[in-house]
């Protein structure tokens, strides 16, 4: 029998994105030239013994060469067309907003870009830390003179290759700015920021402060309004991940609103691939088109696309792909940025992890779908865990029990808010009407987090990280024992290897 192709297509991709992923952190050009001569080799060798192991194992070996050698070939070369070539001189630029400005608790940061030099064009961004006042907007042209600075590491965090993820390689903290122009950039995205800051702002009017700011975050992404002592608190009970809208999210929220309404009536799995398509493209229009969530929302979507066509092994190629071309355009989203991570590894979780723990949560009802919501929200809280607890430092050893009861109303709350904004958008009174129960469930876990965060030991503090991916290699096993089990017992002279041989021939 012979291997499926959408596993020798799956083995390809897997090949390219670890390729990539690798060449962001080995530097080594020989070992790469090494690898592809191998894979040459091999595809020779092939040929003489017409083998489609040793075939198949030329073309993996050659495609994960090709994408160390990509990554390599995307780093930035420094002369004197990069803006790094001038960090620690202070020097007179000219640069347009390109993305949406941040607000921070005592400044307002701006990325700049299509920087000029006089007429000289300079390639990378620059961050600009800038007091709040005069405020300036996305598109606006501005002329800035500062002393640049590189990005420095600092308290174990590596900043300066946190910011090469956004193209960012110098820092300028209160410059002297100059408005040049407004409106330079991209009409569409500025009608989405504005459009963006307006749903927050009749959030802001129809919920209390509260409640509006964990909204935001869901619906937006933006964060910046959340109280710290509640990040904590949702950070101590294993809550963090509700806080944005992230992959995590929009996935969870789209497989719920497809199977809910494809058991409603008038409604089919068609209309309902088609309904959960549209409210995540709803998500990503408010949230303004940030690249981040539209990564996200195209991980939620290829879940929909598996489910629609039934075929969950496709679904998974498609996964492969949508990475793989995710990280050619950008090689450093493999290990920078947390975003793409998650949502990659929730969305594998959907994939592979939910149809196998399913079966454990038969106490849960099937009212809404609520079983197949909290199993496929545990599969990829399971495959994000290390990343989590790496990225916030701790873990929840509450986390079990807040999230058995909340992690089902969460794509309720997301979807009854979006409602109520949108209603709000349209007129205030209709929004603070359709927000009243979304407003009562996001009480109940704002109750939750708090209560259950005074909880002594709720949480501990990591220092070794290892044993945590002990832990979820270990947890893994037992979810894949049976496919694992298979491919590690080798029998008795090869048999096995042999039997392979055979269905390959």
């Amino acid at each position: 029998m012979p291997i499926r192709q959408s596993l020798i297509v799956r083995l390809i991709l897997t090949a390219l994105v670890l390729g990539i992923g690798i060449g962001a952190v080995w530097e080594n050009n020989f070992a790469y030239w090494l690898i592809g001569g191998f894979g040459a080799f091999a595809l020779a060798l092939s040929v003489v013994a017409r083998n489609k192991i040793i075939y198949l194992t030329g073309i993996l070996l050659l495609v994960f060469c090709l994408g160390g050698v990509w990554t390599r070939a995307n780093e930035p070369a420094i002369d004197q067309s990069h803006i790094v070539f001038y960090n620690e001189e202070k020097i007179s630029l000219q640069g347009i907003i390109v993305e949406e400005p941040e607000m921070k608790e005592a400044s307002t940061r701006y990325i700049m870009g299509k920087i000029k030099m006089g007429d000289n064009s300079l390639h990378g961004r620059i961050l600009i830390t800038a007091r709040f006042y005069p405020e300036y907007h996305y598109g606006d042209n501005l002329e800035i003179e500062c002393k640049l600075k590189k990005p420095e590491p600092f308290e174990g965090f590596e900043y300066d290759k946190y910011l090469s993820r956004y193209d960012i390689y110098s820092l300028c903290a209160f410059p002297i700015i100059t408005l040049l122009e407004e409106n330079k950039g991209s009409a569409v995205r500025a009608a989405l920021l504005d459009f963006k800051k307006h749903f927050t702002s009749r959030l802001e009017k129809i919920l209390p402060a509260t409640p509006a700011a964990l909204a935001a975050g869901l619906l937006t992404g933006e964060r910046s309004s959340i109280p710290a002592e509640l990040k904590d608190q949702f950070s101590i009970t294993g809550l963090s991940y509700i806080l944005a809208v992230s992959g995590f999210n929009i996935t969870i929220i789209g497989w719920a609103i497809y199977w809910v309404s494809a058991r409603a009536p008038f409604m089919n799995r068609k209309r309902a691939f088609w309904l959960a398509l549209g409210i995540i493209f709803c998500f990503v229009l408010i949230a303004g088109f940030e690249a981040s969530i539209i990564r996200a929302a195209i991980m939620g979507s290829l879940v929909l696309i598996a489910e629609q066509a039934g075929r969950r092994r496709s679904g998974l190629n498609l996964l492969f792909l949508a990475a793989a071309v995710m990280l050619l355009l950008n090689p450093k989203l493999f290990w920078l940025d947390i975003g793409f991570q998650l949502s990659f590894l929730a969305t594998f979780g959907l994939f592979e992890v939910s149809p196998r723990i399913e079966k454990y949560f038969l106490w849960m009802p099937k009212t809404l779908e609520l079983r197949k919501t909290f199993a496929a929200t545990i599969s990829a809280q399971i495959m994000t865990l290390p990343i989590i607890a790496s990225s916030f430092g701790i873990v929840s050893l509450i986390a079990p029990l807040t999230n058995i009861i909340v992690l089902p109303l969460i794509p309720y709350i997301m979807l009854f808010f979006l409602i109520a904004g949108i209603g709000a958008v349209i007129f205030i009174k209709l929004g603070t009407v359709l927000a009243l129960v979304p407003l009562i469930l996001i009480w109940y876990v704002i109750f939750v987090a708090q209560f259950f965060s005074g909880i002594p030991f709720a949480s501990l503090e990591i220092q070794s990280y290892w044993v945590i991916w002990i832990g979820f290699f270990a947890l893994v096993f037992l979810i894949f024992k049976k496919e694992l089990i298979k491919l590690l017992a080798l029998a008795p002279r090869f048999r096995l290897l042999k039997k392979v041989q055979s269905d390959c021939d």
